[in-house]
């Protein structure tokens, strides 16, 4: 018995995953200071900035990273960190 298996897959390379910069929309200054907290203590920076005017409304506070976006939002789900939305952008 043989079996057949197809996959389909991106390829992204490390340099453009890395060049990604996210900006995740958070319920308040508490959850930004939560998921900053979270991340760094994994070695990821980012940085709590005000949200864009142009994304998202709300609390006022998001926090920019730059790393693997599904890594980010492990991180966040297993800290049981909320985010409303969130945002790629180039560099």
């Amino acid at each position: 018995m043989s079996l057949n298996f197809s996959f389909a897959y991106t390829v992204i390379k490390t340099s453009e995953v890395l060049s990604m910069k996210m900006i995740f929309s958070l319920s308040s200054i508490t959850y930004a200071n939560k998921a900053k907290k979270a991340l760094n203590e994994r070695g990821i920076y980012c940085e709590v900035i005000k949200t864009p005017k142009n994304f998202s409304s709300g609390c006022g506070y998001s926090i920019k990273v730059m790393d693997n976006p599904d890594m980010i939002i492990e991180i966040l789900r297993e800290n049981n960190i909320l985010y409303k939305d969130y945002l790629v952008t180039e560099k």
